[in-house]
């Protein structure tokens, strides 16, 4: 992070620099799509090369920075990341005849000045899932290639930014950027860490197979680069494949509502299934980023969505407080990316909080643990029912503040309860003058009859307050029951 202040200034000349090739690749304000992928090229080169710059001044003797950019691993990670912005731009422009991939030195000159940045229109889904997946994309492609986490942080950012100025003629968004920037750090950390765990255990046959396939399904990107390099079939050595992963999955009904006195009488049912898992240990000190993370998927068969719940909340780094036989104690920063679609409304935020663990240790395989974190939400999206713009923007940005307490109780080895109160609230910025409230409760009682099969009952409700300046406010609501039956591998908390 010392590096951070060159790094930055590097970038920037190396974007001045190769803007003056404007006159010698021959670029007018209307320049052509195969001269514009030549300049995105030479851009997402001076990503490279930035990135090398402060490295070369802190180890002279390996020098001539560029030279090294060029032959080695920085040179295939910006390839990688020109790679991200060129496919989607040549789809949509190419195949689809999009109007808003004729990019010119105009538009991007227009780009470039924040009096013409503006919030955009895109629908939800788009907004708050593609673009931090998306940003993952330029997130991996210097992590796979041999960059530390903050190494790569730099590239979710440079890709970002590159798409808004050069990838599309609609004015650069705010929202976008954090969205794309943000999230792609966060959901680019967990798919490397859990393709590594998954290609680090040793296997052979059809089992070593089968997990370099689930490896390039989770982070294509990392499947790739085991490819290129050959690696493929063999053992990861990565040191970040090395906390254990717990993983859970279960499969159930739920039933709902959108009135919380006419759930069970009158409420819909459901099929889910939902994915948890957890890497590392929480009550372990550590101060590399993510080397404790969980993250929560939940689909169904809502004619609302199929995606119901994404939730991922990663550590960037600890301080341990107390660190004794039976009692541990931290206090931690995590990055946390939030997306929860139901029947009731949508919700969409960037955030990070300071988190304080505690735990009791008690004989015959009891604890409890206490759970309190705040921290301030980046940017948020919730619907908003007097909006409707664009090609389907029905819902606001707003930033503000986060909060929630978790008390987890193990009972016995086969038993345990968990109660979970989450809270957040913001101020819009682009959209309704407004403001919201959302409260999300959740407990949950799980018993393991045996090794590794588990039955859960889970019941709770999410609630959200819409004041308007000039409408009337909304409250909805979604309060839930939800059985159901899986399977866990690995140690849970």
């Amino acid at each position: 992070m010392e590096h951070y202040p060159a790094l930055i200034h590097n970038y920037f000349v190396s974007v001045n620099r190769t803007l003056a090739l404007r006159k010698t690749l021959n670029l007018s304000p209307f320049t052509k799509p195969c001269k514009m992928l030549q300049l995105l090229g030479l851009l997402a080169f001076s990503v490279a090369a930035a990135a090398q710059q402060p490295a070369a001044r802190q180890n002279p003797g390996k020098g001539k920075a560029v030279k090294d950019a060029i032959a080695g691993p920085q040179a295939t990670a910006s390839f990688t990341l020109l790679a991200m912005e060129v496919l989607p731009w040549s789809y949509n422009h190419f195949v689809r005849k999009a109007d808003f991939t004729r990019v010119n030195f105009r538009t991007i000159t227009a780009n470039l000045l924040p009096q013409n940045w503006e919030w955009d229109d895109n629908r939800f889904t788009n907004n708050q899932f593609a673009h931090p997946y998306h940003g993952q994309l330029y997130y991996n492609a210097y992590r796979t290639n041999g960059s530390s986490f903050w190494g790569s942080v730099p590239a979710a950012l440079a890709g970002s930014f590159l798409w808004e100025v050069a990838g599309e003629t609609h004015h650069a968004a705010p929202n976008d950027l954090i969205n794309t920037t943000w999230g792609g750090i966060t959901l680019g950390e967990i798919t490397y860490r859990l393709s590594q765990a998954l290609v680090h255990k040793p296997g052979r046959g059809v089992e070593r197979q089968a997990r370099e396939v689930l490896a390039l399904l989770v982070n294509p990107l990392n499947g790739f680069h085991r490819i290129s390099a050959r690696q493929w079939g063999r053992r990861s050595t990565d040191s970040s494949a090395g906390p254990e992963l717990a993983v859970q999955l279960d499969l159930g009904s739920r039933r709902y509502s959108e009135t919380i006195n006419k759930t069970i009488r009158d409420g819909k049912n459901e099929v889910f299934v939902r994915l948890h898992l957890t890497y590392g240990s929480e009550g372990r000190n550590s101060k590399e980023p993510f080397g404790y993370f969980t993250a929560s998927l939940e689909g169904g068969s809502s004619d609302t969505a199929r995606l119901n719940l994404l939730r991922v909340e990663g550590r960037v780094t600890s301080w341990i407080i107390r660190e004794e036989e039976r009692h541990t104690e931290n206090f931690s920063l995590t990055l946390d990316y939030d997306y929860l679609k139901n029947a009731a409304f949508s919700y969409g935020a960037q955030h990070m909080q300071g988190r304080w663990f505690n735990q009791w240790l008690q004989p015959n395989g009891r604890s409890i643990v206490l759970i309190g974190q705040a921290g301030p939400v980046l940017l948020a999206a919730v619907p908003d029912p007097y909006l409707y713009i664009g090609e389907g923007r029905n819902y606001d940005y707003g930033s503000g503040a986060a909060a929630g307490v978790v008390f987890r109780w193990q009972l016995s080895r086969k038993l345990a309860y968990q109660v979970d109160q989450r809270f957040h609230w913001f101020q819009t910025l682009n959209g309704s003058r407004s403001h919201y409230t959302l409260w999300l409760t959740t407990s949950e009682i799980q018993y393991q009859p045996v090794r590794r099969l588990f039955l859960k009952w889970e019941w709770g409700n999410f609630l959200l307050d819409g004041r308007y300046s000039e409408q009337a406010s909304i409250r909805r609501q979604y309060p839930y029951n939800r059985f159901s039956i899986g399977w866990s591998v690995g140690r849970h908390p």
